[in-house]
């Protein structure tokens, strides 16, 4: 009976949200409609839910497709809203910068991307800041705040290495 209480006030007081895969895909999407208004993107965007190795969110844009964010809904248990948000305000300012680009363009910008430490960084600071020019600053800087708790090791030293941190993006707002 006491193991029974004890599950019963966990469930109860935890406040950490889980969600279906289907669940959390339809809040993912409903915020990034929002969000979207914000943004020049052209064409649609879909959300797939799959394990990454670093980070939790990735975004493609292959050649005479749509717009692909990747979600490891698993590095995000107990994400709130608001911090979801600020996720994809940073993956929507990605997309915007990759629909201003032509195939080949996209494709050079991937690969120095992939090759050069300094560039990462460049672009990850950069979408950054224009998310934080779009008006979600806040939203940012939760969801960095989030990140920093809730991270692996190797996640953090990526997050710490080449993204904007809390106060930095506190400083911009």
């Amino acid at each position: 009976i006491l193991i029974v209480i004890i599950i019963f006030l966990f469930l109860i007081f935890n406040n950490s949200k889980t969600y279906s895969n289907k669940d959390f895909v339809k809040k993912v999407e409903n915020i990034s409609q929002v969000i979207k208004e914000n943004y020049s993107i052209n064409g649609q965007v879909r959300f797939i839910l799959k394990d990454i190795s670093i980070g939790a969110a990735e975004t493609r844009k292959y050649p005479f497709k749509d717009y692909i964010v990747i979600i490891d809904k698993n590095k995000l248990n107990g994400i709130n809203d608001i911090e979801l948000k600020g996720l994809l305000s940073h993956e929507m300012s990605h997309l915007e910068t990759y629909s201003k680009m032509n195939s080949v363009q996209l494709l050079i910008y991937a690969l120095i991307y992939e090759l050069s430490n300094d560039f990462k960084k460049q672009v990850e600071r950069s979408t950054d800041m224009k998310a934080i020019e779009k008006g979600y600053g806040k939203e940012l800087s939760d969801y960095r705040e989030f990140r920093l708790k809730t991270a692996n090791e190797k996640d953090r030293k990526v997050l710490e290495k080449y993204y904007l941190g809390v106060e930095e993006i506190e400083d911009l707002r």
